[in-house]
C-alpha cells in the first residue's frame, strides 16, 4: 500500500491518494491530479516572489523523488550524486 499526499506551504494536506500500486510513478500518472499538471487544467497560483524576496518570480511546483517524471511544475532534489 502506498500513501501520496500533496501539501501547502505550512503543512496541509489538500489532496491524498491510498492505493496498492507497486511504484509511485504509476500511481501518479494513473491519477487526475498528472492529467491535470499535463494539460495545464490545474489552476497553480501565478508565479511571485519568495516570500521577504522582491524577485525574481518563482512558479508553484510539486517535489516528488526519482519515481516522478520531471515537469515543469515536478520537480526532484538534486540528490547530489556525481559530484567531483
Amino acid at each position: 500500500m502506498v500513501l501520496m499526499a500533496v501539501a501547502d506551504a505550512i503543512a496541509l494536506c489538500t489532496l491524498t491518494l491510498v492505493v496498492t500500486e507497486k511504484t509511485d510513478s504509476t500511481i501518479f500518472k494513473r491519477s487526475t491530479l498528472w492529467t491535470s499538471v499535463q494539460t495545464n487544467m490545474l489552476e497553480l497560483p501565478s508565479e511571485r516572489p519568495l516570500s521577504g524576496t522582491e524577485g525574481p518570480n518563482v512558479q508553484y511546483f510539486f517535489v516528488g523523488d526519482e519515481g516522478f517524471t520531471l515537469n515543469t511544475n515536478i520537480l526532484r532534489p538534486f540528490d547530489g550524486c556525481n559530484l567531483t
